[in-house]
């Protein structure tokens, strides 16, 4: 009788744990909950998505982009460099989120949340050590190096792009092709080794609430509020792909430099855009 029950179970699912990493079958956020809950001082919840049922995807390919902070349309994530006027940039909300657990942070040596960071850890990744170097001319006339190290925390001002994982999928139940993000890296750029590093790792569905309660700057309509949440949700940003999902697992640069890799990123948007319009041709 054991034995049924628990066959019973693999074949419906019921015993089937929550992978990080995975848009389907994932828990939905309960949009019911008061906004004193939510530590949010406005009314906007996280915009609700429909439930994803793994068995309702018929094909998925997985996407990596790079959003440029410095590119004007995404100045919002960017600024301002100091909460102002009850608005801060996006690495300001994910550093306070998680310095007061409301955030999980994942190891940035891979996308597949498999590291989780604890808060001491993430602290020592955000340490910034800046080395100055000047000359001093002593009564003789000579010049003696002169190197001054500051450790400081790493700011908003520090990152200049976000990394996105996600996921293209057509659902067969909607018969539509969607996107999901799946989770965001905040990269500063090393000016001493002048390179970029990717800090740490969050999964997108586990921020949400966080995001929603963080309000962005509008530099067009300061009547017009919009959270972290919506500019996601409705993809206010401009990107460019760096990674498709691929058997060598390989980035477009690691073939193509230049030209030649925002002519292949340009090429993998243009395949998805098609691949949608194919899906309603005879």
């Amino acid at each position: 009788m054991n034995k049924l029950i628990l066959l019973f179970c693999v074949f419906t699912g019921l015993c089937k744990a929550q992978v990080l990493g995975s848009v389907w079958d994932a828990p939905a956020i309960d949009h019911k909950i008061p906004a004193a809950q939510w530590d949010c001082n406005q009314s906007k919840r996280p915009v609700p998505l429909p439930f994803l049922r793994e068995a309702d995807i018929a094909w998925s390919k997985k996407i990596w982009r790079i959003i440029d902070l410095r590119e004007k349309f995404n100045l919002p994530y960017y600024y301002p460099l100091y909460p102002t006027n009850g608005c801060s940039s996006l690495f300001d909300v994910l550093k306070n989120g998680i310095f007061t657990g409301k955030i999980n942070c994942y190891s940035a040596n891979d996308d597949e949340f498999a590291q989780k960071f604890s808060v001491d850890e993430i602290k020592k990744r955000m340490v910034k050590i800046d080395t100055s170097i000047f000359y001093e001319t002593n009564e003789r006339g000579e010049e003696h190096e002169i190197k001054t190290i500051i450790n400081d925390t790493v700011g908003s001002a520090d990152i200049l792009q976000y990394w996105v994982k996600e996921v293209f999928f057509f659902d067969s139940k909607r018969s539509v092709l969607d996107v999901r993000i799946i989770g965001i890296c905040p990269v500063k750029y090393d000016r001493d080794k002048e390179m970029y590093i990717p800090l740490f790792w969050v999964y997108f569905n586990e921020i949400r609430p966080v995001l929603s309660a963080a309000v962005s700057i509008n530099d067009k309509n300061d009547k017009e509020r919009r959270n972290f949440d919506e500019l996601f949700m409705k993809r206010k940003f401009h990107s460019f792909i760096y990674k498709e999902g691929n058997v060598y697992d390989r980035s477009i640069g690691s073939y193509a430099k230049g030209m030649d890799a925002l002519l292949e990123s340009d090429k993998i948007t243009n395949q998805l855009r098609n691949l949608e319009c194919d899906l309603w041709q005879n």
